[in-house]
């Protein structure tokens, strides 16, 4: 009978193990019901053991089935941690392997002892034994264990406690229901277990009951994870019916296909999108409705999907009438029976498309706008950041869009200063106003330095942006840059202080009257403290011109034209100010809006002006006065001409005449030293008398009365040329005169500055082998002019200004002879022509004169003397 009972409890066992053997395979996520079925496995073959030491006919045999037994028991033993830790969920694998180890080292020591780990060196006897109702069973007698014994029921304590503490886990977690299920089982297991003890420790003659523990810990856990096994597939079959619902109603297209791509399962909406039946699209594929799909992109799509990980991408789906729309895709990747399932989640995406484009073309449009704009812009957000600036922002801060996203208002980057020249900190600035008040911030002035150091000053409009619960969330700050504009305006009051005129503007609807900085000068008031009005204006103006002012501007608003009046100004103390009004007044519908004009102060030039009256009374008197006083030097000068011409000349006649009547008479008793002197007495007593008649000519070419007629220079210059040829005929001088040369003057005069001219060419071309001379005229300085040129001795320009000075000669009379009278006498004649005279030259290259005979031809200006 009691091989009857083993036989039917190791069918049992086998049963769990094949049952839940094959439901793990079919699940791979019951990984629970695979270690239960080696749990059952090894309890089976436990059973079987046992069965064999009983039937056992010797001690041998015996002792065999009994290792045999505790071998299967040690390996039940280990695979019970592993199966209760899938059970509970528990995923920490150290004790497991610890404890299973263990399980491996007793069952290797049972395996290499003699008798196995149940029993000492010696051999046990073998004792049969008579059940109650009289079945005779074998066993075996042992006085005394040995200690691998002990220390496999240590190990058995130890493993049973670490599956409490699981059984503990498993409740905290909340599942308490399978946690009691658990602790039943385990219950059982330890009173069979405690039995086994009590009667291994006790002469009791009763069959050891380990084997039923084993049993009834197989059968509780296979009914409990068999009933969890239903309720989890009652709970699975509710939950696909919520599944359809859900999918039924929800607003995407759900596709459920195999990884061949074709349809297993769609909802309602894919085939109200697609305009197919449910039965059309199960027989349909991914690429029948797919426009985008490209096999070896939706292989490598699906080889990198993992379990419980979708991903999203965007395609375009086609519908049965061949329309295409753009989708969003989320699909995700689940295994079902064994089998791999994709789950894909389509939105028809053509409104979201539609709205994108729109928000990109207002996007390039408001981008397109603001690059456009000529004055800066920039958005920042509530953290005070710039997002975005247009191109006016970089050129005006002097900063490129990379360095100016992320500023704040705060930031140390910014070196700014307010008109006054104090900084302007962070908290001052209009975006940060905007955003601290809400409300708009219009007109601030601030200086910002830019990276190259120059200084840019910009006028600031901050606007806040609120959302619909009223809080800011970003800001948008326009400016400008007033650097020209701040530079014109302080020339303007610089040019109206230095001009002592001020601008004056009345708004005629609101009485408002504006004053620029200057007027409040000229009037010497205030501006803190005082408001200009048209009767504050009037009670400063001079009671005797007040009438005649507002008559003036009476008649410019009645004849809609602009008035001009001079008038007083009376000031505190009696002091009086002339000033020049202008006004003009604007009109809009007919009607006068505004009066704007300007006042200057003239008081200076009404002061001249009276100076000047009172000076020209006198002026007539001072002329006769002066023109006496010049025919008085005129007749002394005159005087002095003839004292010279008469009284010096004789003198020298006769020194020059007894020199060379002493040279002629007694040039033989004189010796070679005295010949010199006399030779010496002469040359000075005749350069002497050259240059009285030099002086004389000149004198006289300040006094003779000019005419003036029409002139051929061309022929007075021949004339002059052939004159100086006949006097040295062994000369060889090329001279050019250009024909036709005229000009209008006194023909005495201009002989005499023609014979100047080319005589000191003549002279100064002495020393040249082809000596060259010219005359003609050209365009210089503007106009008409007219030279004489040479290739002589020239001579160095920085001395040219001393050329046309009496007595002024840069070379010495060894060089070249002359007086220095002649070009002085030029210049004078020049001079009384009205024209004007200058030189070029180069030492050793020539020199070139030229000379006009009317600036008004020239210059335009008055007679001058120019090197």
């Amino acid at each position: 009978m009691l091989l009857l009972v083993h036989t039917m409890l190791a069918g049992v066992c086998l049963y769990a193990t094949v049952h839940h053997f094959w439901i793990g395979l079919r699940q791979p996520r019951q990984a629970k019901h695979l270690w239960f079925a080696v749990l059952s496995f090894s309890v089976t073959l436990y059973v079987l053991a046992k069965h064999g030491s009983y039937a056992a006919t010797s001690i041998a045999e015996l002792i065999a089935m009994r290792r045999i037994e505790f071998s299967f028991a040690a390996i039940t033993i280990a695979v019970l941690p592993w199966f209760v830790a899938a059970y509970t969920g528990f995923r920490a694998r150290l004790p497991l392997i610890v404890l299973s180890a263990a399980g491996a080292v007793f069952l290797a020591v049972n395996l290499v002892l003699p008798y196995g780990m149940n029993f000492e060196a010696q051999m046990p006897s073998l004792e049969p034994f008579v059940l109650p109702w009289g079945e005779t069973v074998a066993d075996l007698r042992v006085r005394q264990r040995g200690p691998w014994y002990s220390a496999g029921w240590v190990y058995l304590i130890f493993t049973f406690l670490f599956c409490v503490a699981l059984c503990v886990y498993q409740f905290r977690r909340g599942d308490s229901r399978r946690a009691v299920a658990l602790a039943a089982a385990l219950a059982v297991f330890l009173a069979s277990i405690l039995f086994v003890l009590v009667v291994s420790l006790t002469d009791l003659r009763f069959v050891p009951a380990g084997e039923y523990g084993f049993v009834a810990l197989v059968l509780l856990m296979s009914a409990t994870l068999t009933r969890q096994l239903r309720s989890d597939s009652d709970a699975l079959a509710a939950s696909e019916a919520r599944f359809r619902t859900l999918a039924e109603q929800a607003t995407d297209s759900i596709f459920l296909h195999d990884i061949e791509g074709r349809f297993v399962d769609v909802n309602q909406q894919a085939c109200a999108t697609l305009g197919y039946s449910r039965d059309e699209l199960l027989g349909m594929t991914v690429t029948d409705i797919d426009v985008d799909y490209a096999p070896d992109q939706a292989r490598a799509l699906w080889n990198g999907l993992k379990p419980g990980v979708p991903v999203t991408v965007e395609g375009r789906h086609r519908r049965k009438d061949g329309s295409v729309f753009p989708v969003e895709v989320r699909i995700g990747l689940f295994h079902l029976d064994q089998k791999t399932f994709g789950l894909a989640i389509a939105r028809d995406i053509t409104e979201r498309k539609q709205a994108e484009e729109t928000l990109r073309r207002n996007e390039q449009t408001f981008r397109a706008t603001i690059s456009a704009i000529a004055e800066g812009i920039v958005m920042q957000d509530a953290a005070d950041e710039i997002l975005v600036c247009n191109a006016a922002a970089e050129r005006i801060l002097g900063l490129s869009r990379d360095q100016l996203m992320g500023l704040s208002s705060y930031s140390p980057n910014w070196r700014a200063i307010h008109e006054d020249g104090s900084p302007f900190l962070g908290h001052d600035h209009p975006a940060v106003r905007a955003r601290r008040t809400g409300m708009a911030v219009s007109g601030e002035i601030m200086g910002v330095q830019r990276a190259d150091g120059s200084l840019v000053w910009i006028e600031i409009n901050s606007r806040p942006i609120v959302d619909a619960q009223g809080h800011v969330e970003a800001t948008v700050t326009s400016f400008s840059d007033v650097t020209e504009r701040r530079a014109a305006e302080h020339a303007l009051r610089e040019a109206q202080r230095l001009g002592k005129m001020g601008s004056w503007e009345l708004n005629l609807q609101n009485g408002v009257v504006l004053w620029s900085d200057e007027v409040y000068r000229i009037f010497e008031v205030d501006p803190v403290g005082f408001t200009p009005t048209f009767e504050s204006y009037l009670e400063r103006i001079h009671p005797g011109d007040r009438e005649r002012l507002t008559t003036a501007y009476q008649n410019s608003l009645e004849q809609r034209s602009p008035y001009e009046i001079e008038h007083r100004l009376l000031l505190p103390g009696g002091r009086i100010k002339y000033l020049r009004c202008k006004g003009e007044t604007e009109y809009r519908d007919d009607k006068p809006v505004r009066t704007w004009g300007m006042v200057q102060d003239v008081t200076e030039l009404v002061e001249s002006e009276e100076e000047i009256r009172r000076l020209n009374t006198t002026l007539e008197q001072r002329v006769r006065d002066r023109t006496a006083e010049l025919q008085m030097a005129n007749k002394e000068l005159e005087s002095f001409s003839y004292s010279v011409s008469h009284d010096l000349r004789a003198p020298l006649r006769a020194i020059d005449g007894f020199a060379r009547i002493l040279a002629d008479d007694y040039s033989r008793q004189l010796d070679d030293t005295a010949r010199d002197y006399l030779e010496r007495v002469r040359a000075a007593a005749q350069r002497m008398g050259a240059l009285i008649d030099d002086l004389l000519n000149l004198a006289r070419v300040s006094r003779i009365a000019l005419r003036r007629e029409t002139v051929d220079l061309s022929q007075i210059a021949r004339d002059v040329a052939d004159e100086l040829q006949r006097g040295e005929p062994e000369r060889k001088v090329t001279v050019a005169i250009e024909n036709g040369v005229s000009g209008v003057g006194d023909p005495n005069l201009l002989r005499v500055l023609l014979h100047n001219l080319l005589g000191n060419a003549w002279k100064y071309t002495r020393k040249v082998d082809a000596a060259r001379i010219e005359f003609g005229e050209t365009t210089d300085r503007g106009g008409r002019c007219l030279f004489v040129r040479d290739n002589g001795a020239g001579f160095d320009v920085q001395y040219a200004d001393k050329l046309f000075a009496p007595f002024q000669r840069l070379h010495s009379a060894q060089e070249f002879e002359g007086t220095g009278i002649g070009l002085a006498t030029v210049a004078r004649i020049v001079y009384r022509h009205g024209g004007s005279v200058w030189a070029e030259g180069e030492v050793g290259r020539g020199a070139t004169f030229y000379f006009t005979l009317s600036d008004r031809h020239l210059l335009g200006g008055r007679p001058s003397v120019a090197a």
